[in-house]
Parts: C-alpha cells; structure tokens; sequence
C-alpha cells in the first residue's frame, strides 16, 4: 500500500480575525516563519490575506478563520512546529475567541490498475434535478478527547511530479472540535496533539483500505 501526504493543516474559527496584519514581514517579524522562507506568493486586503512559501507552508485569513496548511505533495515534510506558529499567532493576532478548531490530513492511496476493484468500491452516484452525480463517500467517528473525525474517501486520478494519471484513493480527515465559554480548553495542549492525530488517522485509512481489499 503506496500511501502520499498531499497536506495537512490546522484551522482556527475566531470572529475577530484582523486579515490585514498578515503579510511576510510580520510573520518573521514575529519569527512565525524564519527569515530565509522564500515569498512565493502574498496577498492582503481587508477580508482576505494569504501567503505562500517556496517550501510549501501556507497562511491564509479571513475575517473569521485562520488556516495554517503545509503542502506536501509526497516530498519530504520540513521541520516546521505548527504548534510554535499557530500559538504565536494567536498571541500577535489578538485571537481571544476562539470557538473551533480543526486538524486535517489529506493522504492518498496509489492503487494500481490490477486493484481496480477497490476504486469502484467507493464510486457512490446520486441523482440530483434528474442527473447523475460522483457523491463522496463519508464516514464519522467520536474520539477520545471530544473530537469529531470526519474523513471524506474520494477516488481520483493524481498527476503531480513524477506521479502520472494514476488512479488513488484520496482520504481527507477533519479533527473537527468546537468549542464553548465554560470549557477549560487548553489550545496549545490539542495543537500538541497533531502527530497523534496523524498516527490515529494512518490507522484509520489503513483499516478501512484493508477492509475492503
């Protein structure tokens, strides 16, 4: 089983979200991103910043949420704390209302022409206004820490790299957790949890992939 990391992320849901802070000055700044991360692309406006780096690493804000996302791809994850950047901005950003948190995972399976059969599995059609429709196949789980997992298994062909019109399966996982005044929540404790979180949800993929193998 042949598995690629397209991304992962972390999301913030706060109303008082100021986009307009955001640009690569102030995330080194800040030390947010070292000083050698190379700009790829940088966008700020009242509703809506983004900035993009060379190495993949992504920051986008609107006047709600805060999106922290590394673009993988199958290459090499950098060494970079998700938990040290999304900590210093909430504290330079002035987030004091966060009210959900997401963790996510995008990984695909390469499934070679030979397994097929597994692809058709999780081809689901509906009918919308008289049409035929592809519908994702979507599961939920509770977790141990409150956290609703939702994993949406969509099947695709990839070209990307040396990656060629190759059929997969494509498993994007939401840790979805909201949040209430009353709750003693601890942000950087379930920020923390990521890689326990990837571990969990590799588990996951591979139960469901060998299932139905």
């Amino acid at each position: 089983m042949e598995t690629v990391r397209q991304n992962r992320s972390i999301v913030l849901v706060d109303n008082g979200i100021n986009p307009s802070l955001l640009n690569p000055d102030f995330l080194k700044l800040h030390k947010i991103v070292p000083s050698d991360f190379e700009v790829n692309e940088s966008i700020t406006t009242p509703v809506l910043a983004l900035c993009r780096f060379s190495n993949g690493i992504n920051f986008q804000i609107t006047p709600n949420s805060l999106i922290l996302q590394h673009f993988v791809w199958g290459e090499q994850e950098i060494e970079f704390s998700f938990r040290d950047a999304v900590m210093l901005l909430v504290k330079h950003l002035h987030l004091n209302n966060v009210t959900a948190v997401g963790i996510n995972f995008v990984d695909s399976i390469l499934v070679e022409e030979s397994n097929s059969e597994i692809i058709d599995r999780y081809i689901r059609e509906e009918l919308v206004n008289d049409e035929l429709f592809s519908a994702t196949v979507k599961l939920t789980y509770n977790t141990s820490d409150d956290s609703l997992l939702n994993i949406d298994i969509v099947p695709e062909i990839l070209s990307y790299g040396e990656i060629l019109d190759q059929q997969a399966l494509t498993f994007k996982a939401n840790y979805h957790l909201e949040l209430s005044k009353e709750s003693d929540f601890n942000l950087p404790e379930y920020i923390s949890s990521e890689n326990k979180k990837d571990m969990h949800f590799q588990e996951v993929v591979r139960t469901i992939y060998n299932g139905v193998k």
